[in-house]
């Protein structure tokens, strides 16, 4: 989530992985950490539970990010919206 490689359209996007940057469901110009973290409508249900256990720590991503203490409740959250569980590893190819 901090180096910004994530399964995120803004980040597909700049890899060629995705035909757009925009968020598939709001419609924002970008679907980025930001975007997903603190402001896209879709979660606004699982964002308020984190912010209920975290407070104002969760109304940023320094806030997020910089504190042990957040970890298990920004996990929680990921789980929770379910974007991530879309995502696929890539399969490595079987040796002969």
């Amino acid at each position: 989530l901090r180096t910004g490689h994530t399964p995120l359209n803004d980040h597909l996007y700049k890899i060629s992985s995705a035909p757009s940057p925009r968020c598939p469901h709001c419609d924002a110009p970008q679907e980025s950490i930001v975007h997903f973290l603190l402001v896209c409508p879709a979660y606004r249900h699982h964002r308020h539970c984190l912010v209920c256990k975290l407070g104002c720590q969760a109304t940023s991503l320094r806030g997020l990010f910089s504190s042990p203490r957040s970890l298990k409740p920004l996990f929680t959250y990921i789980q929770d919206t379910s974007h991530f569980a879309q995502t696929k590893r890539p399969s490595r190819p079987t040796r002969q």
